[in-house]
């Protein structure tokens, strides 16, 4: 976990299940961590280039930053566009409502389960499904100062 500004804490894990990326956010990505998130979600998409289709998992998260939610949504957008796609599942409400007013939930899916995207026979897959928890790694990485956390429109 990752310590933040409002004293919250992040953690996140990337599992890979047939075509799928499955990118587990738990906790607060507040300010502080935005760059962190976005680096390690930029890393993770082009690192496996075989998942076009990214499963966003919001289950146990409390708290987007508005830089996050921009970012995802554009992410979404380029997925499309190569026929890939993103989907947000387990989102709480409060985040739910940022994504409608921040961008608009236009560009993304909500799903409740994994199986509303993934075959159910790939369920005994998920267990032994590759998982790297980036945690540790990126706290002792973790700069002092983090800019705005608001990613470049270029």
């Amino acid at each position: 976990m990752i310590g933040g500004d409002r004293g919250g804490k992040m953690k996140i894990t990337c599992k890979e299940i047939g075509s799928w990326g499955i990118f587990e956010v738990e906790g607060n990505v507040d300010s502080v961590h935005t760059k962190i998130f976005i680096d390690t979600f930029a890393e993770y998409v082009s690192a496996a280039e075989k998942c076009k289709n990214i499963i966003l998992d919001l289950t146990k998260a409390d708290f987007l930053s508005i830089g996050v939610i921009r970012y995802v949504n554009q992410v979404s957008i380029n997925l499309e566009e190569v026929l890939g796609r993103l989907v947000i599942m387990g989102a709480n409400d409060r985040i739910l409502r940022h994504f409608d007013i921040f961008v608009g939930l236009k560009n993304l899916k909500e799903i409740n389960n994994i199986w509303e995207v993934i075959p159910l026979q790939m369920s005994t897959k998920l267990n032994e499904a590759k998982s790297i928890t980036l945690a540790e790694s990126l706290s002792l990485e973790l700069p002092l100062e983090t800019g705005t956390g608001i990613p470049d429109q270029n």
